[in-house]
Order: C-alpha cells, then sequence, then structure tokens
C-alpha cells in the first residue's frame, strides 16, 4: 500500500514539474512581443511606488482593481513584475495588499524559516540592479500605521 501511494506521489509531481516547463515555455514565446512594461521602470521609480502602494495601504485607500479573473488570464500570457519582494510564508501579511499592487506587478519570494534564507538571498541578488546594493531601502516601509 506504501509503495502504491510513494508511487503516485512520484508520478504527479513528475507531471506537475513537466506540465510547469511546457507553462513557462508557451509564456516565455509570449513574452518576446511584449511591449514596455512596469518591469522596465528604473530602481528608484520601481521603490517609489512600493512606497505610494504602502502609504496607500496605511490610509486604508488601496485601489480595488488587478485582481479580477481578466488580470488573472492577461498574466497567463506572462509576467513583468517591476520588484521581487522577500517575505515571510505568514498569510495574514501579503504583499500584494501591504504594498497595493495588482497581481503580476511584483514576484514575491515567501520563506517560513530561515533555513532557507541565504539560498534564497543568493538566488535573488543576481537579478536586483546595482542600484539596491547602494542601499537598503526596506526600513522605509512599514505594515502597521
Amino acid at each position: 500500500m506504501k509503495k502504491i501511494i510513494f508511487k503516485k506521489s512520484i508520478l504527479a509531481a513528475t507531471l506537475t514539474i513537466a506540465m510547469t516547463g511546457f507553462a513557462n515555455l508557451a509564456f516565455a514565446k509570449a513574452n518576446e512581443t511584449k511591449s514596455q512594461t512596469l518591469a522596465s521602470l528604473d530602481p528608484d521609480s520601481a521603490f517609489k511606488e512600493l512606497k505610494a502602494g504602502n502609504q496607500r495601504f496605511l490610509k486604508g485607500d488601496v485601489r480595488k482593481d488587478g485582481q479580477a479573473v481578466a488580470d488573472i488570464s492577461r498574466l497567463s500570457k506572462g509576467q513583468s513584475p517591476n520588484s521581487i519582494v522577500l517575505s515571510c510564508s505568514d498569510s495574514r501579511v501579503p504583499p500584494e495588499a501591504v504594498f497595493d499592487q495588482k497581481l503580476g506587478e511584483m514576484f514575491t519570494v515567501r520563506s517560513a524559516g530561515s533555513d532557507n534564507l541565504v539560498k534564497l538571498v543568493s538566488d535573488i541578488h543576481p537579478r536586483i540592479k546595482s542600484k539596491f546594493d547602494e542601499k537598503h531601502p526596506s526600513k522605509d516601509l512599514k505594515t502597521e500605521s
């Protein structure tokens, strides 16, 4: 019985990985022709947008768009986030809400513990523009008023 469950788990994981690979190829093809998007923001502009979204969140004046079925359909063609956010896996603090961002406007990496934190940061760091190496803007952001 345990062998059957194990084999089914391996098969499900293999199929999931294969399907993800095919989906990524399709998304990459769709992204080849995308026009200028939020992803082209320079680091200062992207950070200003996050700060502005955080201020809207603190004031309770958040946008009410960007999370509809049409937005999810749009994102199925590809993504072009303007920022990367490393956050806790705590479900009570979704970065998209804290920064008042639409789906697809930020790439979120969540960690449940510090065991993999060094690995996560090392994976993210090469993708961050060098301007972020010079300063650490996260100290300016708040999650409560």
